[in-house]
């Protein structure tokens, strides 16, 4: 977890495949280990053909039992998380989320079940539809709370809802799960990619209260300690916000050395490990969340009344209650 990029991860992996039999489930646990360390490193193809090789080696009957749900997790994040394509990625983790009644007896399932409502919820922040994110967030948590403390998966969440809360101005609330966030992190001894996400709300955050120079800082820090540990995604999103930045403060001779900056860095990591031309056509939706998140405070959408507070139990009613009240709602708005 120190570097995202280390030989030995990858080699580790690669010896515990090895060290099983294919279509059996060690094998199917390690495939899907190695799934995740596909897409930490941005090699979301192979990630996606080795889903694909699971359900296919896999018997149907195991398949079908458990390992769907773990297929149809990971394949869902893969597609989110290289921006590949919004839609499928939506419809695998919708699958996932089926197998939350088996999770009660199987706490691998549980796991995949809270990681697709987690990125449901990412879906749905992406798509500015930010009380939808809380309420998947929340009800994701709400599952992952019946498994083993895990301190990584606590303060990822913690992230993931401090960004819709500063969509909607609820600053304070969105502060203390950062805070809460970087604490877990620490706690669990993470030194990787969650610690500089954490650290790029709060220049979200120093963003929206007006102070770019703030945040500025902040970006170009997290940016130097993601290229250390080759966290290529956490470069070009640092990338992002300072372009944002610079355009929000109208500093425009310095955007071309920017722009300079996000393809040398693509060219390291994303686009020398991936369709060049798909990445491109996908960075304008990478900026254009970057960009958001970075606007000024007067353009966002305002929480309401106390009935907008964050749903987390820290802040309001109970988190069930909440989850389920919110997830009714939207069941009922979707088209049958």
């Amino acid at each position: 977890m120190i570097s995202l990029e280390d030989a030995e991860r990858e080699q580790a992996l690669d010896a515990a495949i090895a060290s099983t039999v294919a279509g059996t489930e060690l094998w199917a646990e390690a495939v899907l280990a190695y799934i995740w360390y596909l897409i930490d490193v941005s090699r979301y193809p192979r990630a996606l053909r080795l889903a694909a090789r699971l359900q296919r080696a896999l018997p149907r009957d195991l398949f079908a039992r458990k390992y769907q749900c773990g297929f149809h997790t990971m394949s869902g994040v893969a597609l989110f998380t290289s921006f590949r394509n919004l839609r499928r990625a939506q419809l695998h983790l919708r699958e996932a989320c089926i197998y939350e009644e088996a999770g009660r007896t199987d706490q691998q399932i549980l796991r995949w079940v809270a990681t697709a409502y987690h990125y449901l919820g990412r879906i749905a922040e992406v798509n500015k539809r930010y009380r939808e994110a809380l309420a998947y967030y929340v009800h994701g948590q709400s599952i992952q709370e019946r498994c083993p403390e895990e301190l990584q998966a606590l303060a990822f969440m913690h992230i993931r809802l401090s960004e819709p809360l500063i969509a909607l101005g609820a600053f304070d609330q969105a502060e203390d799960h950062l805070n809460l966030a970087l604490q877990h992190f620490a706690d669990s001894a993470e030194h990787s990619s969650g610690r500089l996400q954490a650290q790029l709300g709060f220049a979200t955050l120093s963003a929206a209260h007006g102070d770019v120079a703030g945040a500025m800082q902040a970006v170009q820090h997290t940016r130097e300690q993601a290229r250390q540990i080759g966290f290529w995604r956490g470069e070009l999103l640092c990338l992002g916000y300072r372009m944002s930045l610079l355009v929000r403060t109208r500093q425009y001779r310095r955007i071309p050395a920017t722009i300079f900056d996000i393809i040398r860095t693509m060219r390291g990591g994303e686009l020398g490990r991936n369709n060049a031309a798909r990445l491109l056509i996908r960075v304008p939706v990478v900026l254009r969340v970057a960009i958001r998140r970075m606007a000024h405070r007067s353009q966002r959408e305002r929480m309401s009344d106390e009935a907008d507070r964050c749903p987390f139990r820290q802040h309001s009613q109970t988190l069930a209650d909440i989850a389920t009240v919110a997830l009714a709602s939207r069941s009922a708005n979707e088209p049958s």
